[in-house]
């Protein structure tokens, strides 16, 4: 069940009002001001009536991003700062700050899907948010919905390599389509999410760009109240110029289309969205094309230097591919093997020309609280980091489960084990352990390999990493019907029986612990060895 959200100012004060507050309530510290005014920089805005400008304190953003997620799924956020000038301006940055698109404050949101499902969204919690299954030139699948819309954000598109006809057929045509539909249901105003790759100085033979350009010239001469939005290069888990751009860096050696001097100005996914958030919120459709990007500006060289660092704590190998031989081979390729090229001429524009913005009073009112280079990729590098390690706990509770209780684990038993991991800190801590780690792994095998490995680490590391998961698991089972009533459940028949269970069940052991000894004995000795051979070095 979602919980309030208490914020206060004081960590001293959270143990106390989580006593009293009970279970229903969650208590965070804001640990004092998470704003201030700028300490090098002119702190009011002059063309804007002198309007206050505040930039997040330097140490802080951790804390305000923990209370930005936290208050995403609260059911409702108190301010409880000191009653005082200082805790109302405490409490006014606060709401400022975790201010995200509620939609209990709309009446109705629609989201138009191909597929009809959200993968990112829990909609049933969101009564008032509606799927709609329907394709963008199927007017009839949604109509109805349109003409009870006051907005329309335009998120569709064709990215990446695709053939010419798609990029046009979705990103001009689909719009000019949607446009005139919107027209038809008296929809006021209209969001379109463009591409800063229209400001290229050649977009010739780059089709995903000359598509955006077309769309905009669509939504320019619509009629309606509009406003158009060109991101940056996009960087988020599941951004695919970041999924490109971190599988080059990701090499040993890194390949530099050009001389990596082109510029860009990456914005964090986050960023991106409260920014979107902020034009429907104070329905800012003026009638105008607005870039977005990030604080920094970066070359395209530094920016996968600084990922390959990130991953790998050391900087990378660069090998420049000239351009001027690169773009003519591509070129005539094009002509003849379009479908089977790798990459096209107008993918390579981001390392030709420089990708940034024009400032704008939109991008200023944000710019302070953005994420930089090194902290955006830091995210979402531990985020994938995270999702790997979710997926490797998922698979092991699918394995350790039915050993330990003939049943397949439910998705409650899934989240607890993996809770259950953040809360004991059950992980490898080091290289020197990795004899622990080559045992998980092969008794993620199958059931078999499960009952090799807990027989050897019974005898031989009654301590170890595997032998806390196997604990760890047989607890949140033991808690949790059905699997309690396995793990109760009395052995029953006369004596003799029970004698012939007992005989069984200790031969089986011996033979067990047999062919444990013989698959993981040597390796434990080898793994002893290496281990005392780099002590001494």
């Amino acid at each position: 069940m979602d919980k309030n959200l208490v914020i206060v100012e004081s960590p001293t004060k959270t143990k106390a009002l989580k006593k009293f507050l009970g279970k229903e309530f969650m208590v965070e510290a804001s640990v004092g001001h998470l704003k201030d005014l700028p300490k090098r920089n002119l702190g009011v805005e002059i063309e804007n009536d002198f309007a206050p400008r505040y930039e997040i304190i330097k140490g802080k953003k951790k804390i305000l991003t923990q209370l930005k997620s936290k208050s995403q799924k609260a059911k409702a956020v108190y301010l409880a700062p000191d009653p005082d000038r200082e805790g109302e301006a405490i409490a006014w940055h606060i709401a400022q700050e975790i201010e995200k698109i509620n939609p209990k404050a709309f009446d109705r949101i629609f989201c138009l899907s191909r597929t009809g499902e959200l993968p990112s969204l829990d909609v049933s919690s969101h009564p008032n948010i509606r799927v709609i299954k329907g394709d963008l030139f199927d007017a009839d699948s949604y109509a109805e919905f349109l003409s009870s819309s006051d907005i329309v954000l335009h998120l569709a598109a064709v990215t990446g390599k695709a053939k010419p006809e798609e990029y046009f057929d979705i990103n001009a045509r689909g719009t000019e389509y949607l446009l005139e539909q919107c027209k038809k249901s008296g929809v006021k105003q209209f969001l379109f999410i463009s591409s800063i790759a229209v400001k290229f100085r050649d977009v010739s033979q780059y089709y995903y760009a000359l598509s955006k350009q077309q769309g905009e010239d669509a939504v320019r001469s619509s009629g309606l109240n509009y406003t158009i939005v060109r991101p940056t290069i996009v960087i988020g888990k599941e951004s695919a110029i970041w999924r490109s751009l971190s599988q080059l860096s990701k090499a040993p050696i890194t390949l530099m289309f050009g001389d990596g001097k082109a510029k860009i100005q990456p914005i964090y996914i986050d960023d991106l969205n409260d920014c979107i958030l902020s034009i429907i919120k104070k329905n800012i459709f003026l009638n105008e094309a607005l870039d977005l990007g990030g604080p920094e500006e970066i070359t395209i060289e530094d920016f996968l230097k600084q990922i390959h660092q990130t991953l790998n704590n050391k900087d990378p190998r660069i090998i420049h591919i000239p351009l001027s031989l690169l773009i003519p081979t591509l070129s005539f390729l094009e002509k003849y093997f379009y479908s089977f090229l790798p990459l096209t001429v107008g993918q390579l524009s981001s390392f030709r020309y420089d990708g940034t913005i024009e400032d704008n009073r939109l991008l200023r009112d944000h710019l302070p609280k953005m994420k930089d280079v090194k902290e955006m990729v830091s995210e979402v590098i531990t985020q994938e980091k995270e999702e790997i390690r979710r997926s490797d706990l998922i698979e092991e509770c699918e394995v350790f489960c039915p050993y330990l209780v003939k049943q397949k684990p439910s998705a409650y038993v899934r989240e607890k084990y993996i809770s259950g991991h953040r809360k004991l800190r059950i992980g490898l801590a080091n290289n020197a352990i990795s004899f622990d780690k080559l045992i998980i792994d092969i008794a993620q095998i199958n059931h078999f390999f499960t009952k090799l490995a807990d027989t050897y680490t019974r005898i031989f590391l009654r301590f170890s990493f595997f032998r806390k998961k196997l604990v760890m698991l047989l607890a949140i089972l033991e808690s949790c019907p059905p699997y309690h009533s396995y793990l109760d459940a009395v052995d029953s028949g006369c004596r003799i029986m029970l004698y012939l269970r007992i005989f069984r069940r200790g031969l089986s052991f011996t033979i067990l612990s047999l062919f444990s000894a013989i698959l993981f004995l040597p390796l434990h000795l080898g793994f002893m060895i290496v281990s005392k051979m780099r002590h001494r070095s």
